[in-house]
């Protein structure tokens, strides 16, 4: 599967943007159907918040939660945990229930992930997670 925004013109006919990875990969299909799917596009989780979630937040609830449990942890185990306590939105698939994935929730939704998941330290263990904007890489 291939997946890309693109920004539509202003004037002029309809028109989309291939980036070129998108065209080598169709390249690659000669003779087979595809399946383009064209819809009102949204700003998914910025790479700043994905890289302070796995770079703060998961290590932090992770170090905790191991203390507590005497445990290693993995740290996927710990990102779907909370993403299924604080993400929201299950859905029904053909395999049953699932959560929906992290990679498709937008800013606004990401952040309040990570707004639930620092009342959560702060309330279960008194730790305060520094907020995004002060965090340095």
């Amino acid at each position: 599967m291939m997946r890309f925004l693109t920004h539509v013109q202003e004037s002029g006919p309809p028109w989309v943007h291939v980036p070129e990875k998108a065209e080598e990969w169709c390249r690659k299909r000669p003779g087979q159907v595809i399946e383009v799917e064209l819809r009102d596009g949204k700003a998914i989780r910025s790479n700043r918040q994905n890289k302070f979630w796995w770079a703060v937040v998961i290590p932090l609830v992770r170090g905790q939660w191991e203390r507590e449990k005497a445990t290693l942890i993995p740290p996927e185990f710990v990102h779907d945990a909370l993403v299924g306590a604080f993400g929201g939105d299950w859905r029904d698939t053909p395999l049953g229930r699932a959560r929906r994935s992290s990679t498709d929730m937008t800013i606004e939704e990401f952040s309040k992930l990570i707004e639930q998941t620092s009342e959560y330290l702060k309330d279960q263990y008194g730790c305060v997670l520094p907020s995004p904007e002060e965090w340095n890489e």
